[in-house]
């Protein structure tokens, strides 16, 4: 079966640059990432460098068109794929508006 047909929420298929800065460091850096997928409920999102850290909260910023979209998420889960490059799936802390994922998509 599709995995798109095992998930719980509908993802939308987006690809987009962004931000994201882990918080609860003592230094707090941002990395560059490209997003995937959005849904209500999270991303999934490809970045450089190793794994994040399950469970770290983290700062998502994308710069849109008219504003700028910030949301609090949580690293769900995250592998490497290379040397250089890694995966990751983050969950909001609050779900977003249906009409924001749309703007998003």
């Amino acid at each position: 079966t599709d995995t798109l047909e095992k998930r719980r929420w509908t993802r939308y298929k987006w690809m987009a640059f962004c931000k994201i800065a882990e918080q609860g460091s003592t230094i707090e850096k941002e990395i560059a990432a490209k997003i995937r997928g959005v849904s209500r409920y999270g991303m999934e999102i490809v970045h450089e460098g190793t794994a994040l850290e399950k469970s770290a909260g983290v700062v998502i910023t994308i710069d849109l068109v008219n504003s700028i979209f910030r949301k609090k998420a949580t690293v769900a889960w995250s592998r490497s794929l290379s040397g250089y490059e890694a995966v990751a799936g983050l969950e909001f802390t609050e779900p977003i508006p249906l009409s924001q994922v749309v703007t998003l998509s």
